[in-house]
């Protein structure tokens, strides 16, 4: 059985290398580094000047991307990824450097890991144009995006997929052996839905001996397995609602009407259960997270409890009641006292890292 904080310990034992290894054309990879800068150990690439470059089932488009390395560079140095997803405020670089910070933090040499903070912009919250974006949120895998104000299919766990199948195969990251994704708001919502979906992870990562592990921090709602909530005056029973609106269990509150990211790769309800048992997941959540702001207060929202605090106590017990007590094996939580709604408060804390 290991604890959250050895959980951890795999997460942030990571020194910093990220990729170059995006495209087949790498010179439209990376693009002019007006706003890249340089520490002592480190030239990190944030995404105002840096893209990813993709071919998704024929859909040739690219996202930005913040970095720590350049990814067409050969670096058998790196034995760690950290994938950094981004809250709804829409803001990669402070991701990357967050992921920087706790490394700092560690004293840990930045060269063995590679950090990419991904960029999944709403179509109303950037103004960049030579990037997808989405017409509806990104973080739950909606398809609905734009590229070049035309309509595509896509979603942005497809672009996850594509980022981790490239860095798995890659000649560039031969030693290449843990990898973390983690979120916090938003990005929590993403890591929590994007672990218990992907099949990267028991197919590609598997058979090269990868492990992946996910840090979910202050999400504001967690997919549930089945139809049940909390209930009772402490919410530690679980039963049907009876007075919830007949859609409080769609995807991403419950397993209904799944994604076309699903139907695309054979992924079922039964295969989204079947694996998220056995998923390396630490939730994190502040003590003094019980605020209401840029929380989801939807009445499917509301089923699982009444501030982020709430919906991750909650969200755990349910997860003993639905896989039984075995699951701490694989899935653990910590609140981390006297913090808000912070993802680097999070990520620093001492439940957060292991000196």
């Amino acid at each position: 059985m290991r604890s959250h904080l050895a959980f951890l310990f795999v997460l942030l034992g990571i020194g910093l290398s990220v990729w170059g290894f995006l495209s087949s054309n790498d010179e439209n990879t990376v693009k002019v580094h007006r706003s890249s800068y340089t520490t002592d150990q480190v030239t990190t690439y944030l995404s105002a000047d840096t893209r990813y470059t993709f071919n998704i089932r024929g859909i040739k488009a690219q996202i930005p991307y913040a970095t720590n390395m350049i990814l067409s560079q050969s670096h058998p140095e790196v034995t760690r990824l950290i994938i950094a997803i981004h809250s709804s405020s829409y803001n990669p670089d402070t991701y990357l450097k967050n992921s920087l910070a706790v490394l700092a933090h560690e004293g840990l040499f930045p060269k063995k890991t590679l950090i990419i903070a991904p960029a999944f912009y709403h179509q109303d919250k950037t103004v960049i144009e030579d990037s997808v974006i989405w017409r509806s949120t990104p973080f739950w895998g909606s398809s609905r995006a734009l590229f070049q104000n035309k309509k595509i299919t896509l979603s942005a766990y497809e672009i996850l997929d594509d980022i981790l199948s490239r860095i798995i195969t890659s000649p560039h990251f031969p030693n290449l052996t843990d990898i973390v994704i983690l979120g916090h708001s938003a990005g929590g919502q993403l890591v929590n839905r994007y672990a218990d979906s992907n099949l990267i992870e028991d197919t590609l990562a598997l058979d090269r001996h990868i492990s992946m592990r996910y840090l979910v921090m202050a999400p504001s709602s967690y997919v549930y397995l089945d139809g049940k909530r909390a209930t009772g005056e402490e919410g530690k029973d679980f039963s049907f609602p009876l007075a919830a609106d007949k859609k409080y269990n769609r995807w991403g509150y419950g397993l209904e009407h799944l994604y076309q990211y699903h139907k695309r790769h054979h992924i079922s309800a039964d295969t989204i259960r079947g694996q998220y048992r056995y998923r390396s997941v630490l939730y994190l959540v502040g003590s003094k997270d019980t605020g209401t702001h840029a929380l989801d207060r939807s009445p499917s929202a509301m089923l699982e409890g009444l501030n982020r605090l709430e919906r991750l106590k909650t969200y755990y017990r349910y997860l003993h009641y639905y896989y039984g007590k075995a699951i701490t094996e694989y899935h653990s939580m910590a609140i981390i006292p006297n913090a808000g709604h912070s993802g680097k408060a999070l990520m620093l804390s001492q439940e957060g890292y292991v000196m």
